[in-house]
């Protein structure tokens, strides 16, 4: 007689409770696995509830995630080190019950007009007529990705979440990523559940359109091919890959988030960038380079906007002034809140020993947030330092 295989099913819940009953025939149940840290260390349904971390303390066959947000698990798991293989999905028609297909339609429906609603209301308060372009954009391949989604979960009987598209796979990526991010920084939400950053090119809806911002700066008549860059406070790094992309230049991003690197990293690798573009998890006081840049985006990373993080100044300009290889260039966005203030400018015009200010421009496409943004050019010899205080 063939032993059954021993799964462990991820989902204690309702979901959870119909799976246990579906392979309960054909398989051994081990145990429960749950995120809710309340269900942990009970029992359901006569089995444990165990965390995520106590998996790999365990012998099993295989795990079966029965949860309407089974792609976001599954890549926390794969996250754990746990192989893909040994990892399925529970289907829809198991997750919602008889009948599977028709709720799982209306849930699709009710998750489509839900998201739509807010990021048409996002979008039109972010963008301004000469974005309206980057704005029918990022609709255009919403309605393109969940239309994919619709026609698969209409069409077979394969679960949506292994459906083998590079672009909804890499959006399953990101939101497991964004999901981390807002859970582990809740202070940090920039823009409620969104990515900080938006990129058109492939989709990502975010609080700052990278395409509109490297127009708008005219970083293309600044930075060419043969330019090696240096992102600040990179974010996602999408303005690093971007800049990239645009203009086929050597590109570095660091940032002391990892979940906002990863999903640069994911974006990196979709669009073959690997070779001109890295991003890392540092954060910039401690970042040393072997080598020097061209240019440097410093784009409101010389402080957090709460203050949790914020370098001397002075000691920030002149570590850029260093990193710089002669004639290079610091792009320098400021914060809204500084904009028009004494205190600010007092401190640009201590680093004149430094850079040579070539021109400033003040942008309101992000309504009602206003920056302004400086082109600065390394003066080769250092003349004086600039002290603290002087002006």
């Amino acid at each position: 007689m063939t032993q059954k295989k021993l799964i462990i099913i991820f989902g204690a819940s309702s979901a959870g409770k119909r799976a246990l009953n579906f392979f309960s025939k054909t398989h051994d149940i081990l145990c429960f696995v749950d995120n809710d840290s309340q269900k942990q260390k009970n029992k359901f349904l006569n089995k444990n509830v165990i965390s995520p971390d106590e998996i790999k303390d365990l012998n099993w066959d295989k795990i079966m995630i029965a949860s309407i947000y089974s792609s976001e698990i599954k890549y926390q798991l794969i996250e754990m080190g746990i192989q893909e293989s040994l990892i399925d999905c529970v289907s829809d028609d198991i997750i919602h019950g008889f009948p599977g297909r028709v709720r799982g339609v209306y849930h699709f429906f009710c998750k489509l007009i839900s998201r739509l609603k807010s990021r048409i209301i996002f979008l039109l308060w972010r963008s301004t007529i000469p974005h309206i372009s980057f704005f029918m954009n990022e609709l255009g391949i919403y309605f393109l990705v969940w239309s994919k989604k619709l026609l698969h979960l209409l069409g077979s009987g394969i679960p949506i979440q292994n459906y083998p598209d590079r672009l909804l796979t890499l959006h399953k990526k990101i939101r497991y990523e964004q999901n981390r991010y807002n859970r582990e920084y809740e202070h940090l939400k920039y823009f409620g559940k969104y990515p900080l950053q938006g990129l058109a090119l492939l989709g990502i809806f975010g609080g700052r359109g990278t395409e509109e911002r490297f127009d708008d700066y005219r970083l293309n008549n600044i930075i060419h091919e043969n330019d090696r860059i240096l992102d600040i406070g990179c974010a996602n790094g999408f303005m690093t890959l971007y800049t990239a992309f645009r203009t086929g230049c050597q590109a570095e991003g660091i940032d002391i988030n990892p979940h906002l690197i990863k999903i640069g990293q994911y974006c990196t690798d979709f669009l073959k960038l690997t070779d001109c573009v890295h991003l890392h998890v540092k954060d910039f006081q401690m970042f040393e380079a072997n080598h020097k840049y061209s240019v440097v985006f410093s784009f409101a990373a010389h402080h957090t906007w709460d203050n949790r993080h914020r370098p001397d100044f002075d000691q920030y300009i002149k570590k850029i002034y260093d990193l710089l290889s002669d004639n290079g260039y610091l792009l320098f966005e400021t914060h809204s809140s500084e904009v028009g203030t004494t205190e600010f400018y007092q401190k640009m015009k201590r680093q004149g020993n430094l850079f040579s200010c070539i021109n400033s421009t003040k942008f309101w496409n992000e309504y009602p947030c206003r920056r302004e943004f400086f082109v600065m050019k390394k003066i080769p010899s250092l003349k004086a330092q600039p002290k603290k205080g002087e002006i």
